[in-house]
């Protein structure tokens, strides 16, 4: 039997272990409804400059930022007004790297079932 880490005289001393875990507002299987969630217009949300700090615009983790309309154009100060063909390059450019990411993801997975 493993031994306790904390003499018993300690432990007094300590407040009583406690885990709240919250009930799920909606189960598998439940139809979800959003309707709580605030969505801004499309280009609504403020963009911060490329030279602002991290901390000034930490409020953007904890909202929607919303880029593209419901005519899936970009709008707004996201809007990076780049050529379709810029962005297909880009898309393109993105591919390759998930495609290099998985493939030494997988390699290094072998590697390491081999070594064991």
């Amino acid at each position: 039997m493993a031994r306790d880490p904390v003499p018993a005289h300690l432990k007094k001393n300590l407040p009583p272990l406690s885990l709240y875990v919250p009930e799920p507002k909606f189960r598998p299987g439940d139809a979800v409804d959003f309707t709580q969630v605030p969505i801004p217009a499309a280009g609504e949300t403020r963009r911060p400059d490329i030279g602002d700090t991290a901390q000034s615009f930490t409020d953007l983790a904890y909202q929607l930022v919303r880029v593209l309309d419901e005519d899936g154009q970009a709008v707004g100060p996201w809007n990076p007004r780049l050529s379709p063909d810029t962005l297909r390059a880009m898309l393109r450019s993105m591919r390759r790297s998930v495609r290099l990411t998985s493939a030494c993801s997988a390699r290094s997975g072998r590697a390491r079932r081999a070594s064991t």
